[in-house]
């Protein structure tokens, strides 16, 4: 809003009054998205005590089941009463911000929003009927994964009707146009050829397929263009991306650090596929519009920072479903955007992990009838190997620092 405020006050004031003013500088998207980093940090941080107290007041607290693991329990029963749902800032200080600084007339800010907030009501949900009633695990598997894969169908649908985004035409250097043809425009007679039509050039290489094709991290070319069911390919990535955050939300501070470092490498990605010359620099897909979401994962950068002041141990406030849903959908859909779901796989290592451990420990289990690790998800089994919370939780996010230095090197080495 903020964003088209300034650009219509910027035209209005250099049409009427012949004055350039310096309110241009609100274009540049490095500028936006540090001042939706920083608005998303301020709510978080100066709504924060008021949320807790509220939830505190509404007795909306973390229950700590002993039936499910007495040791775990002896554990974490100090944490019991905490207040919960805290996913209800995280998803207001990203929206917030997005909206303000963003472009939300482009093609893919408000579907990712739309994501953030579609899985934030859906983990709101599944939060109130575990405080509800104590005994209750919330909303049934089922229900909450058919609520995922419509959101998946719905993301996957969108992008798939969407046209394939045109590349940019603001530019007519013939060096560039060189770039894209291959060649130099021959010299007759001494006299340089025309140069191609840019509109031309440009439309001929346009990306490839947008969105049906996969691609590879650290491998240059696409690996299949699958049509139609991109549709289900998308609904993998959304409810897995989701699940595998949600089970990594188990210790004070562990999953919010880890999405920061995930969003953090997707606002590289983001910026350089909206950019045309580093994304054709860096062999890999130019996007037009995909940039907007810079000012998104800003966003949620600074909103998982303000609720780290929070939730680091020990914590005041959990984000409960609310927020882990939240997060993992909304790293799910600009990794679809972006056309980076597979390096998902290598930014959210640690998601992956955690995801992986409750996979293997239940086949293990039907399998040999014993546990392959002493408690799934993978946090806890340390837990109960004697590693302290806060080793745990600092180890494991310089584990998923390296994951996202890994994914980031993958930009070049293609």
């Amino acid at each position: 809003m903020l964003y088209h405020l300034f650009t219509w006050l910027h035209q209005h004031i250099l049409d009427v009054y012949d004055k350039d003013l310096p309110l241009r500088v609100f274009k540049y998207l490095s500028l936006r998205a540090a001042l939706a980093a920083i608005t998303a940090m301020v709510i978080s941080i100066a709504l924060g005590p008021w949320l807790i107290r509220k939830l505190y007041a509404l007795k909306i607290g973390q229950p700590i089941r002993k039936d499910e693991c007495p040791p775990l329990h002896a554990l974490h029963r100090n944490k019991e009463g905490t207040p919960t749902m805290g996913g209800v800032l995280i998803v207001a200080a990203m929206v917030l911000p997005t909206l303000l600084w963003a472009d939300v007339l482009g093609p893919f800010v408000l579907l990712a929003v739309g994501a953030t907030l579609w899985l934030g009501a859906l983990g709101a949900v599944d939060d109130y009927l575990k405080i509800r009633h104590r005994n209750s695990t919330g909303l049934r598997k089922r229900t909450k994964l058919a609520w995922q894969v419509l959101l998946g169908l719905t993301v996957g649908a969108t992008l798939v009707a969407m046209p394939a985004p045109k590349r940019e035409l603001s530019t007519t250097r013939p060096q560039l146009l060189n770039e894209l043809t291959g060649s130099v425009p021959p010299q007759t007679t001494g006299v340089a050829a025309p140069a191609p039509d840019v509109r031309t050039v440009l439309k001929e290489h346009n990306i490839r397929g947008y969105p049906r094709t996969l691609f590879l991290p650290f491998y240059r070319w696409p690996i299949a263009m699958i049509g139609a069911f991109y549709i289900l390919f998308a609904v993998l990535v959304i409810t897995g991306s989701s699940n595998a955050v949600n089970l990594t939300d188990g210790l004070d501070g562990l999953a919010i650090g880890c999405s920061i470092a995930v969003a953090l490498v997707y606002i590289v990605i983001s910026y350089v596929s909206g950019n045309f010359l580093l994304s054709d620099y860096l062999n890999i897909e130019f996007i037009n519009g995909s940039g907007e979401l810079v000012i998104f994962l800003s966003s949620m950068v600074g909103a998982g920072l303000g609720f780290l002041w929070f939730n680091a141990h020990p914590a005041q406030i959990f984000m409960g479903d609310t927020g882990s849903l939240a997060l993992g959908g909304a790293i799910g859909t600009v990794a679809l955007v972006v056309k980076k779901e597979f390096l998902l796989l290598i930014a959210g290592g640690i998601f992956v992990i955690e995801a992986a451990s409750v996979i293997l420990q239940v086949a293990y289990f039907k399998w040999k009838r014993e546990r392959l690790f002493r408690m799934a998800p993978l946090h806890h089994h340390f837990e109960m190997c004697g590693w302290s919370e806060t080793k745990v939780t600092v180890r494991l996010w310089i584990s998923g620092t390296i994951f996202a230095l890994l994914s980031l090197a993958s930009l070049k080495l293609q």
